[in-house]
């Protein structure tokens, strides 16, 4: 008698099937007419507020380049050396607060190695532009070997730049940067949130160079010169430019998420949102989830506009919508938000990179006399998190920077002195 309720349950579970099914015909027979036409019109008004829609719109939105032109093809001949790139950080180090014969002559070697690569990147940075043009059908997070590259071989431009300072040849450890400059100019021109964060990567090789160029050559103005007309050039983060692409990708994933090879093409396990796989069809209109999905793009991108301090509680809730309209498709989910990409989880790049001028500035300011500044005015330096001053002191040992954030409380990367940490300390942190 224990099993008849069991049973009974079973034996209903055929009849809810059928009811469900019906009840997903009925619907879809009547309102799959109206939800075809109204993603339709989602779509065109994404297109007007400048998203693409499909992955060839995607690839157009990057600019193209003539041969003549197009770096791309010198960057895909250069080469990885795994002993240049864990031992740069340390030779260089000695090279520059050393000075020894032996250093100088250790880091001549390892830029003599790489001659063959430098030729390469010195040719490629005389180039106006840079175009991969990537298959973007297969997802927009393409393997980009070459933004490591063209990472690892900035390192080396700058070491050769280290090598011209300390041989007194300052005009030349300069142009140096300047060549710096120009591969994190290349690397961002896809636009992606991928490629900017490589461009901001290298860019930082370059304006962390002129600072420790700075403090250790600090008789030589020329340095200090530089310094400052990089941060005056301090480059953008658009934002908006770097998530053109998240529809596209969401849209994608969504339609993977339906069929076992598409998640096995997604990487998803069997037990990651699979097993309710055969109901939700059932249970949600499809069509009409992806009209929320492409709105909740759209609100995701206006607000990717806003000023950087007002725009999250507008992503927040655009991505809460983008979230429950993704439940109708429970793979796609998983892969998007858990394994893939999500917007709230990088809302103030901006800001962060804000953070990094405002401690370079202040790293400027204190160079600035000779000894360095124990103390400095910052009132004009201030958080783009909450518009307070950041703090700046020196002990004689150390300097320390704090950008004052009210909700995080993290020690930012090592941008200046990498390998020798008593110099100076960064933070961001609460008031």
């Amino acid at each position: 008698m224990k099993l008849k309720r069991p049973i009974i349950y079973l034996a209903t579970l055929p009849v809810l099937f059928v009811i469900a099914a019906v009840v997903k015909f009925a619907m879809g027979k009547f309102e799959e007419p109206g939800d075809r036409a109204a993603l339709q019109e989602e779509l065109r008004l994404a297109r007007a507020d400048g998203i693409p829609t499909t992955w060839q719109e995607f690839a157009s939105s990057i600019k193209a380049a003539e041969p003549g032109e197009n770096a791309a093809n010198l960057y895909r001949q250069l080469h990885h050396e795994e002993k240049t790139s864990t031992g740069i950080v340390k030779l260089e180090a000695d090279l520059l607060f050393q000075q020894t014969p032996e250093h100088s002559a250790a880091a001549k070697a390892l830029v003599e190695q790489r001659k063959q690569d430098l030729a390469l990147v010195d040719q490629a940075a005389k180039l106006p532009k840079c175009w991969f043009d990537r298959n973007w059908q297969n997802g927009l997070e393409p393997a980009t070997p070459e933004h490591a590259l063209m990472k690892e071989i900035a390192e080396i431009v700058a070491l050769r730049g280290s090598i011209d300072g300390v041989d007194n040849r300052p005009e030349d450890a300069i142009n140096n940067v300047r060549e710096v400059f120009r591969i994190a100019r290349h690397a961002e021109q896809e636009g992606t949130a991928e490629s900017s964060a490589v461009s901001e990567d290298i860019f930082t090789v370059g304006i962390r160079h002129l600072a420790i160029w700075a403090y250790v050559f600090r008789d030589r103005a020329i340095y200090r010169e530089a310094l400052a007309g990089a941060i005056h050039a301090w480059p953008s983060i658009k934002m908006q430019e770097m998530h053109r692409g998240d529809l596209v990708e969401v849209l994608r994933v969504a339609d993977l998420s339906t069929s076992p090879e598409g998640r096995t093409a997604l990487g998803l396990k069997v037990d990651q949102g699979q097993s309710s796989e055969w109901l939700i069809p059932l249970l949600s209109n499809r069509l009409r989830a992806k009209v929320k999905m492409v709105e909740a793009e759209r609100k995701i991108w206006a607000a990717f506009g806003m000023q950087a301090g007002k725009r999250m509680p507008a992503l927040k809730s655009a991505s809460d919508e983008l979230s429950d309209a993704l439940s109708a498709f429970p793979s796609g989910k998983i892969a998007y938000f858990w394994i893939g990409q999500n917007a709230v989880n990088s809302p103030n790049v901006d800001e962060d990179w804000e953070s990094r001028r405002l401690c370079f500035g202040a790293i400027l300011r204190a160079l600035s006399v000779n000894p360095i500044a124990q103390a400095i005015k910052t009132i004009d330096l201030r958080s783009p998190f909450d518009q307070k001053p950041i703090s700046y002191r020196f002990d004689g040992r150390q300097m320390k920077i704090t950008v004052s954030c009210p909700d995080l409380s993290i020690d930012l990367p090592p941008m200046l002195f990498p390998n020798r940490p008593e110099l100076m300390a960064m933070r961001r942190g609460k008031p």
